[in-house]
């Protein structure tokens, strides 16, 4: 089953990947020590804990998104620029 796509009204004739299922992690808060202690905790060369990373990364830039202050968490996500998993490394870019 494709995702439904919508259009990107910047760029005419640009359709985007749009999942619903994203969206909590602008609703829900989660305190700032889970998520510190799920990046430490995951290891970057594991596929193991791509899923774990994956969530911590998404409520950061969520966070960021939102006009929060994560720069405590540069350290962190430093770490992660060797992860095994391009979708994580995609989104430490964005966080840098």
């Amino acid at each position: 089953m494709s995702t439904p796509a919508v259009l990107n009204p910047a760029i005419p004739n640009v359709t985007l990947p749009f999942s619903s299922s994203e969206a909590h992690f602008f609703d829900e808060s989660i305190h700032p020590s889970t998520i510190r202690h799920d990046l430490s905790a995951a290891d970057p060369s594991s596929h193991n804990s791509t899923a774990t990373l994956l969530r911590c990364m998404k409520y950061l830039l969520a966070l960021t998104s939102k006009g929060r202050d994560v720069s405590d968490f540069f350290p962190d996500v430093v770490k992660l620029v060797g992860s095994v998993s391009l979708e994580v490394r995609k989104m430490v870019y964005m966080y840098l």
